[in-house]
């Protein structure tokens, strides 16, 4: 289902490192959009050319990992795949609901790759100065693509991509400065996008048309927001070290997590919704059970590094986090258990990390302007 290729499998350990060879030429002709639609009227369409991709992809790398004196009794094994260079910080990596594909986003481009065969699919260029696309991610069906980010920075956009028929169908602009996440709801009705720092603000959008349904309200800068996938609530977090839970109808705040002694900046729901997981500046992955008003799990502190990203392999309580010195972690969260550091699994911050729905494979993104797939035994 992948390559067919020699990989270099290795037990869990801790401390590990990875190389960080390997390159990738995109090219293709242009293909412009043909349809745009506007939440609010402006002048002049986006600046961004949707471009097949040909030749080049995701390359096959292997990384150098140290064999434990004692295997953790887990089994799990990890294998480097392979990896996609752009060239420009990656912030966001996304696999769609099948596990087919991956969505990356970055300073210069997004990018829809083929993760069978590892091929790009589609690059979503931009002008020069103009609309930054650093965040992409999928709806619910997989049928399309949302990207946001800067533009100019006065002019941050949120854009809503359909690839079957290759066309831009929305372009909808926030209050932002700048925005830093976005999300779906799960029945796909439903688009989040939170910013700041100086708006500070959860804005919730009607996906097919851009129209603005809910703005909420905080005291800073918003770096993530999720959608349990269960309830009908939303959390968010960023500059004010705390959690909040909102309600999807009233638009009300449920209730605010603390404990994070600096800023979250990432937030995942477990499949269940019962568990909220949070990655923060102080080096700490925290869960809490909001749903069931349990308390708070510290899983342990990371002494001199501060965690970027953060999410949940299905069927296991397994905990992947990045740092921002390019530090690969991995918890068992029922043990609170560190089953394995690889240092320098990035050369740079790790941004952006997620688990494919379908497979076990882990796809990491960093600063380093590198997209890594890994797979998990």
């Amino acid at each position: 289902m992948f390559f067919s290729l020699p990989v270099l499998a290795c037990n869990l350990v801790q401390p590990a490192s990875s190389d960080g060879n390997g390159a990738v030429v995109i090219s293709g002709a242009p293909v412009s959009p043909t349809t745009q639609a506007h939440a609010e009227a402006t002048s002049q369409p986006p600046a961004v050319t949707i471009t097949p991709g040909a030749g080049g992809g995701l390359t096959p790398t292997a990384a150098s990992i140290q064999t434990p004196d004692s295997p953790l009794p887990t089994g799990v094994i990890i294998e480097p795949i392979s990896r996609f260079e752009a060239g420009t910080a990656i912030h966001s990596v996304d696999f769609s609901p099948d596990g087919s594909q991956l969505a990356v986003g970055s300073d210069a481009a997004a990018y829809l790759l083929d993760v069978s065969s590892g091929q790009v699919l589609y690059t979503l260029d931009r002008q020069p100065g103009e609309v930054v696309t650093t965040y992409a991610t999928f709806s619910p069906d997989g049928r399309l693509l949302a990207t946001c980010g800067g533009g100019t920075r006065d002019e941050p956009v949120i854009q809503l991509w359909d690839f079957d028929i290759g066309e831009l169908l929305l372009t909808f602009e926030g209050p932002y400065d700048y925005i830093n996440a976005i999300a779906f709801s799960p029945d796909g009705r439903i688009l989040a996008a939170g910013g700041g720092p100086q708006d500070n603000v959860v804005n919730l959008y009607e996906a097919d048309t851009g129209k603005l349904l809910k703005t909420l309200w905080h005291n800073r800068f918003v770096l993530s927001v999720s959608f349990n996938p269960i309830g009908n609530t939303l959390a968010s977090a960023g500059g004010d070290a705390a959690a909040h839970i909102w309600d999807l109808d009233s638009g009300e705040e449920l209730l605010t997590l603390t404990g994070s002694k600096d800023n979250i900046t990432d937030l995942t729901w477990s499949p269940d919704g019962d568990k909220l997981v949070a990655a923060s500046l102080d080096g700490a992955i925290r869960v809490w059970e909001p749903v069931s008003g349990g308390g708070m799990q510290v899983l342990g502190e990371i002494g001199g590094e501060s965690l970027l990203s953060v999410a949940l392999m299905p069927d296991s309580g397994i905990i992947a986090a990045g740092g921002d010195l390019g530090t690969l972690y991995l918890w068992d969260q029922d043990s609170n258990q560190l089953l394995m550091q690889i240092t320098q699994a990035h050369q740079d911050a790790i941004n952006s990390l997620k688990f494919s729905p379908t497979d076990r494979l882990l796809a990491t993104g960093g600063t380093d302007g590198l997209v890594k797939l890994w797979r998990l035994q």
